[in-house]
């Protein structure tokens, strides 16, 4: 969140006074005049000496009295110890505090009899803030080394010249001279004394003697800092240590806006409050905090305070991820360093502190650092600072990797609430020249924080990039696409998962009355992060098998005010066994700067999943005498639906296709990373299981089977004609029309055959029972056909499209009879209860053919 700091300059003045203390012990009592307090159980007076008596176990023991002398000062005293002094057995006369317990974290000045290794014990001074020492005057080595019989004498003149002075009381030597101002002021003086249990009462003083002047404290405390700490508390932070009654009483502080006095007061420290209130503050929202009466330890009234507070929390693409170098190699002019750039699209300067940036899978986390108001800042590795111009804000890492092919970066707050999400790759370049190396990819418009590849482009500055001011491709024009849905797949029995093709504020998204589907409205939204372009919904129903869905959202719009374009229909995917996808068309000689395509087309009417499916070059093995799928390739890593009697082009470079051919369907596409070789002249191509075991479809391509009388092939797709023949037939085959520009990727072929059904298969039946009980034992396929001289094959695959039994192989049948099966595997193995399928191909003499698919149930 926006820290708010107001800083205050404090003139000061007070009055001086003067003051003295002795204490030689000759009354035999050091609990009055002075008053010593501390540790006084662990002190007596023994012959007109202050004596630490003997203790059990090693410890550490004090006392200290009142004592404001400051300036202008002398200290004397004597010290006998009656040992050698070590690292465990010292003492610590302090001449100045601010505390009277000497053992907690103070502000004071003392000086150090012995504490050293070895034989060169000697007396020094010391200052002290907190818990952290400095030595300010090394005393003279080994002086106080074995049995030291001191007598100190400390001087301070009015303006901070210091003179330790150390000796027996016949021969006082000076240990050296400083010059120091860190401590001006004193509450206590006081003795301590460091021991292990056999030196602790060997230790004894005398003839303390003070005298010198302070400061009386007149000055009024102020309030020099106040800043917003969280969303209902703020941290007051005053010039002085102030008063413990008066800082924490909730009528001193006032804020407006209805928020009124803190409920809860924190004493942070002797100088900062914490104040809390019941009420969070609202965001863009200015208020009024007014303090009085709080005084300081002396008691002095501050004056009445006013201020006004701005409370800002960054939100959501308040700042955007602007520009990014990747791959600075061979670099045109920009330093080979690696950047992020950040834009500040607000009115006001933001904290970056402790903010993370989250690159691929590592995350890093933001130094002390601020980004200005409507500006830019670079991240980069931290030994490359130096290397961008001093005009250009920059904030130093460990490392930033980037990855040149792409990868997801995600900026959060402090508080781990996300504040932009991009997930960038090398086709954001959109300039296949730049792609190389040596230029940034830059946002278009910072303001377009829904749109994706189109708002990206490679910088068009002279030197690669524009690092720290606007890019250079700021203000280009940017193709606004289609808002619509990408895909929508279940993944429980009540909820889907819906994809966009932008990102969406996470505020529309989990508004479920957007969603419906065959008329219900989910129960549920909720927005999938960083990116928000995807939902997953939870209905009241279970999704069913065999039932088509449909989505539909209702005033949806993107950032860009864009209602949704598109419903989405969807169902439970099935198996896909042999011939349910086929390939329905194929550039394998594309044109130049073209790219080949594979056209796939889902005949049945059950939906699949890519996810689980390759495309893959193939070869006959005589030894299996069957095709072998090779140089296999991803389709899709993600969930991806393959609807009934619809196309899809595999391709690596779908806008190259869209532009040299007209198509139908133009999102009809999935980009693939690579496809299979697919050579000029003669190639194989499938569709396989991701195991590899099962072909689904597979063709053998030569350019012979182009039409003879083209002048050229180039650029020319082969179409299929009749999506029931088999596909490795050639006269099934040919070029595409000129009429549609020689191809038809994502609709149908121009060049197309219509068969009519030749008949029907069904089974009895649904759902049997092999137990041999004469009672649904078997399962009866049965045909009826209008043609005769008929080949068929039959074969049962389990729900996961795994062939477990053959019961015909292209055997001779007529056109009308019966088969059945018994439940059991291609070996005779009683098969597990579960969903199988019965899958019949039956073709005739002229290639006709069609394919049959019925599921049927076995219950054991």
């Amino acid at each position: 969140m926006k820290k708010c700091f107001f800083i205050f300059i404090l003139f000061s003045q007070s009055l001086v006074s003067v003051a003295q203390f002795t204490d030689d012990f000759s009354d035999g009592d050091f609990t009055n005049n002075p008053t010593w307090n501390g540790d006084v159980s662990r002190f007596d007076t023994n012959i007109t000496l202050l004596h630490h008596l003997l203790d059990t176990v090693n410890g550490e023991s004090y006392l200290s009295t009142e004592c404001k002398v400051a300036f202008s000062a002398i200290w004397e005293f004597d010290i006998t110890l009656l040992f050698d002094p070590s690292t465990s057995n010292y003492s610590k006369i302090y001449l100045m505090s601010n505390k009277s317990d000497l053992t907690s974290n103070l502000n004071g000045v003392f000086v150090k009899i012995g504490g050293e290794s070895g034989a060169i014990d000697n007396v020094s001074l010391y200052t002290q803030s907190g818990n952290s020492t400095t030595k300010i005057i090394d005393g003279i080595l080994g002086i106080a080394a074995s049995n030291p019989d001191l007598k100190v004498k400390v001087i301070r003149d009015s303006i901070g010249n210091w003179e330790l002075i150390v000796g027996n009381p016949n021969f006082p030597t000076s240990q050296g001279t400083a010059f120091d101002t860190t401590i001006i002021s004193s509450d206590y003086f006081g003795v301590l004394c460091k021991y292990t249990k056999t030196r602790s009462d060997l230790f004894y003083f005398d003839n303390f003697n003070v005298s010198g002047s302070f400061l009386v404290d007149t000055i009024k405390p102020e309030v020099t800092n106040v800043q917003i700490n969280s969303a209902s508390s703020g941290l007051v932070i005053f010039s002085e240590p102030v008063d413990s009654i008066t800082a924490v009483n909730p009528a001193n502080y006032t804020l407006d806006n209805g928020l009124g006095n803190p409920t809860n007061i924190v004493f942070d420290n002797q100088k900062t409050v914490e104040i809390f209130f019941t009420n969070p503050f609202v965001n863009l929202t200015v208020y009024l905090l007014d303090i009085n009466n709080v005084q300081d330890i002396a008691q002095n009234n501050m004056l009445p305070f006013s201020i006004n507070l701005s409370y800002f929390i960054p939100q959501f693409n308040d700042i955007v991820i602007n520009e990014i170098y990747a791959d600075p190699t061979p670099s045109i002019g920009l330093p080979d360093v690696e950047y992020i750039e950040l834009y500040n699209r607000t009115n006001t300067e933001i904290d970056l502190t402790d903010w993370t940036i989250t690159i691929g899978t590592t995350e890093k986390q933001f130094p002390l650092s601020i980004i200005e108001a409507d500006s830019f800042v670079i991240l980069i590795k931290e030994d490359a600072i130096d290397s961008f111009p001093n005009n250009i804000s920059k904030i130093g890492f460990s490392s930033i990797s980037l990855t040149n092919a792409g990868a997801d970066l995600i900026l959060k707050d402090n508080n781990g609430k996300l504040i932009n999400a991009i997930s960038y790759t090398d086709r954001w370049y959109n300039n296949d020249n730049k792609s190389d190396g040596g230029w940034s990819i830059e946002r278009v418009n910072p303001n377009l924080f829904c749109e994706g590849k189109n708002n990206w482009r490679a910088s068009v500055a002279n030197i690669g990039g524009s690092p720290g001011k606007a890019n250079s491709v700021f203000g280009e024009s940017v193709f606004i696409d289609a808002f619509r849905i990408t895909k929508a797949f279940i993944i429980d029995s009540n909820k889907v998962q819906i994809h966009f093709n932008k990102n969406l504020d996470s505020l529309i998204l989990v508004n479920s009355v957007f969603f419906e589907i065959n008329g219900n409205i989910p129960i549920k939204s909720t927005p999938i992060t960083p990116f928000f372009s995807s939902v997953n919904l939870i209905f009241g129903f279970d999704f069913l098998a065999n039932n088509t869905y449909t989505l539909t959202a209702n005033n949806l719009m993107d950032c860009s005010g864009n209602l949704l374009s598109n419903s989405m229909i969807f169902g439970i995917p099935d198996s896909a066994l042999e011939n349910d996808i086929i390939i329905n068309e194929i550039l394998f000689n594309p044109k130049d700067d073209g790219v080949d395509y594979v056209e796939i087309y889902n005949k049945s009417d059950s939906y699949f999943d890519l996810k689980n499916l390759r495309i893959a070059n193939f070869e006959f093995s005589g030894f299996e005498n069957k095709n072998i799928a090779k140089n296999s390739k991803v389709i899709t890593e993600e969930t991806h639906l393959f609807a009934p009697k619809t196309y899809l082009v595999l391709s690596s470079d779908s806008a190259k296709v869209r532009a040299q051919y007209y198509c139908e369907n133009p999102y009809n596409f999935i980009v693939v990373e690579s496809l299979p070789t697919l050579s000029n002249d003669e190639g194989e191509i499938c569709i396989v299981h991701q195991s590899l075991n099962q072909i689904i479809d597979a063709f053998a391509y030569h350019e012979d089977m182009h039409f003879s009388l083209l002048e050229t092939e180039d650029g020319i797709s082969l179409e299929r004609l009749d999506v029931n023949t088999k596909t490795q037939n050639a006269t099934n085959w040919h070029s595409a029309a000129s009429t549609v520009g020689f191809g038809t990727p994502t609709y149908e072929n121009s060049q197309m055959y219509i068969s009519q059904s030749i008949g029907e298969m069904n089974i009895d039946p649904k759902s049997f029972t092999p137990n041999n009980d004469g009672n649904k034992d078997v399962v009866a396929i049965a045909w009826n056909f209008s043609k005769t001289n008929l080949m068929a094959t039959i074969k049962i695959f389990d729900s996961k499209g795994r062939l477990v039994n053959s019961l015909m192989n292209n055997e001779m049948i007529g056109n009308k009879g019966s088969t059945n099966w018994d439940g059991t595997s291609e070996d005779g193995l009683q098969l597990n209860t579960g969903m199988y399928i019965i899958w019949m191909e039956v073709f005739s003499e002229n290639g006709d053919a069609e394919r049959f698919k019925k599921v049927v149930v076995l219950s054991r």
